[in-house]
């Protein structure tokens, strides 16, 4: 009676194993996803619009838009814009770092738009953003 206790328990203990080994390849997946995609989407949307990213500003509307204080609006305003020119710097390092560029080329293509774009939201006021 201990065989079939035991040759079950050997084959629970090799399911978890392949069910773990699931588990970490999706967070696996995932931080990667968040590390480089959402960068890479980031980097594609300011090139193609000159704008902000959706994905950086949603946070940014979502707490305005019950604010009733004019003066309260305007400093959030002037921290998004902060926030998104520290941003736009982090992804110029990315751009200045990450293999996933075709060549050096492209990079610095890409580096001077990005100096363009960052200079064009400096010069913006906050509300415009």
């Amino acid at each position: 009676m201990q065989e079939p206790t035991c040759l079950m328990l050997g084959v629970l203990i090799v399911i978890a194993f392949i069910v773990m080994m699931l588990v970490i390849a999706w967070i696996g997946g995932r931080s990667v996803d968040v590390l480089v995609g959402q960068k890479t989407r980031a980097l594609d949307e300011i090139l193609r619009t000159g704008d902000v990213p959706v994905s950086w500003r949603q946070p940014h509307v979502k707490r305005v838009a019950h604010m009733r204080d004019a003066a309260r609006v305007h400093e959030i305003k002037s921290r998004a814009k902060a926030d998104y020119l520290h941003k736009l710097t982090g992804l110029q390092s990315y751009v200045q770092k990450t293999t996933l560029v075709a060549d050096e080329e492209t990079r610095e293509s890409v580096l001077q738009q990005l100096a363009s774009i960052q200079s064009s939201w400096e010069v913006k006021d906050a509300d415009e953003f």
